[in-house]
């Protein structure tokens, strides 16, 4: 199992959990495996389209009401609505939490960047994304079988 699938997974477990949690993706729902969890949880799984931007400040807006919005959008595409992450995300410390490359998050003062190295420790960072309420969460996934013997970077 990949990151992606195990990021679902856990997804999928602190859904159930808190009726809050809530997925959005602009028009990737096959290539960010989120399909899956429209099937689970139809109200709760947004496909903006190909709106990159809109999905940002989407999330912005239900995290302002306090839902717990997870972004999974490619950084490729993501980086046409870096002013809207910097500005309605970052600059309000909202908790929205993306699931991408974050490399070019890691500059924003507000963001708590986790990248995990093992399945464990994707376990434990997506239940922590989930649990902060007071600024951006960016998760490094990548679309590749892990190691389970690597336990660093």
């Amino acid at each position: 199992m990949g990151l992606i699938q195990m990021l679902l997974s856990r997804k999928i477990a602190e859904a159930e959990r808190d009726d809050r949690i809530i997925a959005i993706h602009a028009a990737m729902g096959g290539g960010t495996d989120l399909d899956y969890f429209q099937k689970c949880f139809p109200d709760r799984c947004f496909d903006v389209g190909i709106t990159e931007r809109h999905a940002v400040t989407f999330a912005a807006g239900l995290a302002t009401e306090g839902r717990k919005p997870f972004c999974a959008i490619y950084s490729s595409f993501l980086q046409r609505g870096y002013d809207q992450v910097a500005d309605d995300v970052d600059l309000q410390k909202l908790p929205v939490r993306f699931a991408i490359d974050t490399s070019f998050m890691a500059c924003l003062p507000n963001m708590v960047v986790m990248a995990p190295s093992n399945e464990t420790e994707l376990m434990n960072i997506v239940a922590t994304a989930a649990a902060i309420d007071n600024k951006g969460t960016p998760l490094e996934v990548i679309k590749t079988q892990i190691n389970p013997e690597i336990t660093y970077r």
